[in-house]
């Protein structure tokens, strides 16, 4: 497998996690994908931006820009559950 598609695989495995974010879900859905605490994640993210504020800032951007939101199929099964037995999802006409 080339390095390219690899890079690629990657980028589609990441994800933006807005229900657990603060901002945009970018460090969130970091920290889900790669399973790691998220205040770990936000802390080192803070500490990268108090030397280089501009280019944390620029990357974060451009990964809320690009990175779509989390797949349905990773969020959490109790709160879907909860979502269809409840009769908030039904319209009514």
């Amino acid at each position: 497998m080339t390095t390219k598609s690899q890079f690629a695989r990657l980028l589609r495995s990441l994800y933006l996690d807005r229900d657990n974010g603060w901002v945009a879900g970018v460090c969130a859905g970091l920290a889900d994908r790669f399973d790691v605490e998220v205040n770990v994640l936000r802390a080192l993210t803070a500490a990268a931006a108090w030397f280089a504020l501009v280019p944390v800032v620029m990357l974060y951007g451009l990964a809320a820009f690009v990175l779509s939101d989390k797949p349905l199929a990773t969020k959490d099964p109790r709160r879907e559950r909860e979502f269809w037995r409840s009769s908030n999802h039904r319209r009514s006409f």
